[in-house]
C-alpha cells in the first residue's frame, strides 16, 4: 500500500467490482436482516495502516459495499479485530451501527461513553484476561461475565459475546464455555427487564 499504491488501488477496484456484484445478488435474493462488512485493519496494539491511508485507500470500498445496505435500510455491522478504534468515525460516515468483536485493547468504556447507542458494541469480553487463563476457577469466569455485562449493558447499545480459547474437546475449555453460557443465561439474558 505504501510502495505500490497504484497497483493496490487497481486490485482493490477489481475486487470491489466483484464484491458489488455479489452484494447485489445477496441483498436481492437472500434478503438479509443485517449487513456485515468484515475487514481486520489492526493488530492487538495498533492499526495496520494510518487513518489517512484508511480514508484514501480502504474507506471508499467499505462505503461502496455499505451502500447496498443503506439502500435497503439494513443495519450495518463492522467486523474489525484488534485496536481499531481510530476508524470508528469513518465507519459511522458510511452507516455502521454495530461493531464486533469490540475487543478490550480498545478504550471500550470511553467509546461507549462517546457514542452511546450510535454504535452497538458486540463482545467487550476480555478473552486474554482472568477468564482465559489456564486453571481459572468457575467463580472467576462467572464473575468476569457479570463484570462485562455490568460495565457495558447499562444504557443499551451492547451485545454480549464471549469465547474461551483452546481445543474444543478439552474438558477445561468445555467447562469454561458452559460457565459463560450459564452465567449469561442466568444473569445477563434478562438484564434489561430489571
Amino acid at each position: 500500500m505504501l510502495e505500490e499504491p497504484e497497483e493496490v488501488m487497481a486490485l482493490f477496484e477489481y475486487l470491489n467490482q466483484f464484491y458489488v456484484q455479489v452484494c447485489s445478488k445477496v441483498r436481492d435474493h437472500y434478503k438479509p436482516d443485517a449487513w456485515a462488512i468484515t475487514d481486520d485493519t489492526a493488530t492487538a496494539t495498533n492499526p495496520f495502516i494510518s487513518v489517512a491511508m484508511y480514508r484514501e485507500m480502504v474507506k471508499p470500498f467499505h462505503a461502496s459495499e455499505a451502500k447496498f445496505a443503506q439502500e435497503a435500510g439494513l443495519p450495518i455491522d463492522m467486523h474489525d479485530c484488534g485496536r481499531c478504534e481510530d476508524f470508528i468515525e469513518d465507519w459511522l460516515d458510511f452507516g455502521v451501527c454495530a461493531w464486533n468483536p469490540a475487543q478490550t485493547m480498545n478504550d471500550l468504556v470511553g467509546i461507549k461513553k462517546k457514542y452511546g447507542n450510535r454504535l452497538v458494541l458486540e463482545g467487550c469480553w476480555d478473552s486474554s484476561g482472568p477468564a482465559g487463563w489456564p486453571g481459572t476457577p468457575e467463580e472467576v469466569v462467572r464473575a468476569e461475565v457479570r463484570k462485562c455485562i455490568d460495565t457495558f449493558a447499562p444504557g443499551g447499545g451492547f451485545v454480549f459475546w464471549a469465547s474461551t480459547y483452546g481445543a474444543p474437546d478439552d474438558e477445561e475449555i468445555k467447562n469454561k464455555a458452559r460457565w459463560i453460557a450459564e452465567e449469561y443465561d442466568s444473569y445477563g439474558r434478562n438484564f434489561y427487564k430489571k
